[in-house]
């Protein structure tokens, strides 16, 4: 059965209509291409802002509202790339699987690779991908040093951020200003970013939160207002990563709403998948749910289970499975469990994502 993408009219709700002859195809798309038959999905929409960010861009606010408008009708499938991953692995693994690609390719800041991104990140927008980015930042004063010293402690964390004038506030800056350079250099080619950093910060194993809910607010609220209001990037939609853990949902470790455009939740559980994530929808919708964002399953090792997300209505925008060792794994990602996800109408794979590219 042939799938149409979205066709809705609403006061400050983009409409995207993909044209006669963008259903799933048969035929196996090159990398990072659609079928050669398909036309681009035609994106119109009104100036309504909807963002968190008052002077988002155009092109940000209708990638929000499109990704709101879809919100139960269907599941971005995503992959986490491995890091600094010019060969494109594991998502010519899925394409040699299952003839597709996923919707939305995921990167990461992680030991200072900013050139590699950029230029992945701009590849693959090109090619409708959407663009996730988070950052295995390191301590302040180390901020390339990558996952281990993310995993280590800043001591004086509290202190700091109650005092601008400290060493530590200002390597934080500073190290916030690094990664301010790339993403700028995406907004300059028309690149809209899923920006997800201090992600599964609620499970404190990341040194922004070891520090507590209370340091972290901070730490949040400091980046979104230099991101926002000193660097000028519009093109970020600013996604915030709670982990699988009991404290997911919390309010305590919640920002604001006028920091916050998507909530998300992961899981690497063990458990069945419609159990685990009805699970993390559960708690986040239990504490969560009159901030009115969106939800989605930000990192995950396993597909979720699509026919019970549909069943159960637990309405993630994407998944976005983690790299090595998961997606080709068949004691996380079975063979028969990719083909169910990637070959569902209820999953939007490479060659069904709209093109965004006319709105910059």
């Amino acid at each position: 059965m042939k799938k149409k993408i979205l066709s809705v009219l609403l006061a400050g709700v983009i409409v995207v209509s993909v044209l006669a002859g963008c259903g799933k195809k048969d035929s196996k798309p090159q990398e990072g291409n659609k079928n050669e038959n398909e036309e681009p999905g035609k994106v119109e929409f009104d100036f309504t802002k909807n963002l968190s960010n008052k002077n988002a861009s155009d092109k940000a606010n209708a990638v929000y509202n499109w990704l709101i408008s879809i919100k139960g009708k269907y599941i971005i499938s995503g992959l986490e790339e491995r890091c600094a991953d010019t060969g494109n692995v594991e998502f010519n693994f899925i394409r040699k699987e299952t003839g597709k690609l996923p919707g939305l390719r995921g990167l990461d800041f992680i030991n200072g690779d900013y050139e590699g991104v950029v230029r992945r990140a701009i590849t693959w927008d090109k090619q409708h991908s959407l663009i996730s980015i988070c950052w295995h930042m390191g301590v302040p004063g180390s901020v390339d040093a990558g996952y281990d010293s993310s995993k280590s402690t800043c001591p004086d964390l509290k202190e700091a951020l109650n005092n601008p004038e400290s060493e530590t506030y200002k390597q934080i800056i500073a190290d916030m200003d690094k990664a301010a350079e790339p993403l700028k250099q995406l907004q300059d080619a028309g690149v809209v970013v899923l920006w997800r950093p201090f992600h599964e910060f609620d499970g404190k194993w990341f040194w922004w939160g070891k520090g507590g809910s209370e340091s972290f607010v901070k730490l949040w609220q400091i980046m979104y207002d230099r991101y926002t209001n000193v660097h000028g990037l519009n093109n970020l939609i600013w996604v915030l990563g709670y982990s699988g853990a009991q404290t997911c949902g919390s309010e305590s470790w919640y920002p604001g709403d006028e920091y916050v455009d998507i909530i998300g939740a992961d899981s690497y559980s063990n458990n069945s998948a419609e159990n685990g994530y009805s699970s993390l929808y559960s708690l986040l919708n239990k504490n969560l749910a009159k901030s009115g964002k969106p939800y989605t399953l930000h990192e995950c090792g396993r597909i979720p289970d699509i026919n019970a997300l549909q069943s159960e209505k637990v309405e993630w925008l994407w998944f976005l499975v983690w790299h090595t060792g998961y997606i080709n794994d068949e004691k996380n990602n079975s063979i028969v469990k990719l083909h169910a996800a990637f070959e569902s109408d209820y999953v939007l794979t490479l060659d069904e994502m709209p093109d965004f590219s006319s709105i910059k």
